[in-house]
């Protein structure tokens, strides 16, 4: 296998071309790669999209859910959209909204079809952390505090722990929103 050409050759190469092959060469990656396709359609169009973020909420859908049974479950693939999604947009609330609707998906699955593994649910409450922290930095607690308290109370009697940690993580990220509703 050839070696992978580090960013400093590539400019070089680029760098070597004449403007309208450099066109012609951007032409051909849009026409053969999906995500260049996403990628400009960002760039040219200034906003995430819906239709985007409906997409990639969709691959975590169906790696959980196809049509009346269960998807094959794998959270490597479901994880994968996310880190997708947000290597193309910047907007905050499209990133919390998929990694929410991604640990949405895994807690459902879970309640839907049995135990999973330990690794499953460690991946899923490391997702959790990073979408309430998101949700903290961005200022997004009021437009998502409900679902994620939704999330916690749905892993109750899940195994391997599971329940216990995510109560843990939501009530130490959102125990001041907790304390002042009982006020």
């Amino acid at each position: 296998m050839a070696k992978k050409p580090s960013v400093r050759e590539l400019r070089q190469h680029l760098g070597a071309k004449a403007p309208n092959e450099l066109i012609d060469e951007i032409v051909a990656l849009y026409k053969q790669f999906e995500a260049v396709q996403e990628f400009y359609t960002l760039r040219l169009n200034g906003t995430y999209g819906q239709e985007l973020l409906d997409r990639y909420k969709g691959i975590i859908t169906r790696e959980f859910f196809q049509g009346r049974g269960p998807g094959p479950g794998r959270i490597a693939v479901a994880r994968r959209a996310v880190m997708d999604y947000k290597k193309l947009v910047s907007a905050p609330e499209g990133l919390a909204e998929i990694m929410v609707h991604c640990v949405e998906m895994g807690v459902a699955y879970t309640r839907q079809y049995g135990d999973i593994s330990a690794p499953f649910y460690a991946s899923m409450e490391s997702m959790y952390v990073g979408a309430i922290k998101h949700i903290q930095e961005h200022g997004l607690q009021n437009q998502f505090v409900e679902r994620c308290k939704q999330i916690m109370r749905g892993t109750d009697g899940i195994g391997w722990g599971f329940n216990d940690t995510m109560v843990e993580i939501y009530y130490s990220y959102f125990e001041l929103a907790e304390d002042d509703e009982e006020e």
